[in-house]
C-alpha cells in the first residue's frame, strides 16, 4: 500500500506524541473562510514540532520515498540544529523517533538484556553461596 505523507505525519505525531506535547505546523500562504490571505509560519517550517520535557524543541519534516526537502525546508532545518534544536527529514516513525532523540522501548529492552543477564547470574552467584553455607541449610532445611 502506498504511503502518503499525511497518513505518515499522523503516526509519527502519534508516535513522538507520548513523549511531550507534538504540534502540526502549516507554513506559506493560505486563506481563510472568508478568502483573506493568512501568512502562516515561513515557508519552510517544519511539518511538526515536539516541545520534549527539559525545554528539548525538535522538528520534524515528513517525507515519504523519494521525496526530497526543499532549499527552504533544509535551511529551516540546519538553522534549527545551529540553535540548539533537534531538527531532520523523517522517512518513517522510526526516524521521527531517532531524530527526536526517543529510544523506542524495544531497543532499551534489548539494550538491558545484558545487563539483565548479568543480575540474574550475580543473584544466582548469591543464592548458591548462601546455600552452601552449613548454618543456612539448617535455618532454611535444605540438606545439601
Amino acid at each position: 500500500m502506498k504511503q502518503s505523507e499525511s497518513r505518515l505525519l499522523h503516526e509519527i505525531m502519534t508516535a513522538i506524541g507520548m513523549y511531550g506535547a507534538v504540534f502540526r505546523t502549516n507554513s506559506g500562504q493560505f486563506y481563510s473562510k472568508s478568502g483573506q490571505p493568512v501568512s502562516g509560519l515561513p515557508k519552510g517550517f517544519c511539518d511538526c514540532m515536539l516541545i520534549r520535557p527539559g525545554g528539548i524543541v525538535c522538528f520534524v519534516e515528513v517525507k515519504v520515498k523519494k521525496n526530497k526537502p526543499t532549499t527552504e525546508q533544509i535551511a529551516f532545518i540546519e538553522k534549527m540544529r545551529g540553535l540548539g534544536c533537534r531538527a531532520g527529514v523523517a522517512y518513517s516513525v522510526a526516524d521521527a523517533l531517532r531524530i527526536c532523540g526517543i529510544e523506542r522501548d524495544s531497543d532499551k529492552r534489548q539494550n538491558m538484556s545484558g545487563v539483565i543477564s548479568e543480575i540474574e547470574e550475580y543473584m544466582n552467584e548469591r543464592i548458591t553461596e548462601y546455600n552452601s553455607c552449613p548454618a543456612n541449610r539448617q535455618i532454611t532445611g535444605t540438606k545439601n
